[in-house]
């Protein structure tokens, strides 16, 4: 089983293959699957269905979160991994100090991330999107698709910018993109790699919002491109 742990305050990484990293980033910690002695975090168990949040203020933009708003059990999105479950706040202790950490696990990765409560909103941590925005995000995969003529490892950077960005519009432009229909020609498999990215990441939010499993929401999103692409 992969064994991965990030320390905060300049720790170093134990990767799944046992080598040792060089520094890290001091923002997060990580752990997968299991405890790693003397670290005392737990991992995140098995692969689980997102279920329905229970519902937290609307994402508003520029607005400024606390651990409060982010209450245990309730779905959230972090840019760099997409939804998560709040599983709550810890209290440990780094380098004679004490920090709070705001615990959150993603599922299907099997993977839990603990995020310094003082810095939330600098890592962009939000609740799930409200239905409205949700909607607004939807229509986003009708509208024409935007595939400019830049070389495509520029176009592949924009793409991935966009899609760990956080903001479901965004993303659901690089779904509707990327889109192909069976008819069409065939992609690279660079190409297949961002659009399967980005239809998760996309389709775990509307799941959550929805109170829906992911199966059926990515059904939801591709049926919508498509009648768009008809």
């Amino acid at each position: 089983m992969d064994d991965e742990l990030e320390v905060i305050k300049g720790g170093l990484v134990a990767d799944p293959t046992g080598s040792v990293g060089a520094d890290i980033n001091d923002d997060e910690v990580h752990d997968v699957d299991e405890d790693i002695d003397g670290a005392g975090l737990a991992g995140s168990g098995k692969d689980k269905p997102v279920a329905a949040p229970r519902r937290v203020p609307v994402v508003k933009v520029g607005r400024k979160y606390r651990a409060e708003d982010f209450p245990e059990g309730n779905y959230v999105v972090y840019p760099t991994h997409g939804v998560g479950q709040v599983e709550g706040v810890e209290e440990v202790s780094v380098g004679g100090q004490s920090l709070s950490l705001l615990k959150i696990t993603f599922m299907q990765e099997r993977l839990s991330v603990r995020l310094p409560i003082q810095k939330i909103n600098d890592m962009g941590l939000r609740p799930v999107s409200s239905t409205i925005e949700m909607q607004s995000a939807l229509d986003a995969l009708s509208k024409k698709k935007r595939v400019g003529r830049k070389m495509w490892s520029r176009r592949a950077q924009e793409y991935e910018s966009k899609i760990n960005s956080g903001d479901p519009v965004a993303v659901a432009e690089v779904v509707r993109d990327l889109f192909r229909r069976s008819s069409a020609a065939e992609q690279s498999f660079s190409e297949r790699q961002l659009y399967r990215a980005a239809l998760e990441r996309f389709s775990r939010e509307l799941a959550a919002v929805r109170a829906i499993d992911e199966e059926a929401a990515i059904k939801q999103v591709e049926d919508i491109l498509e009648v768009a692409a008809a």
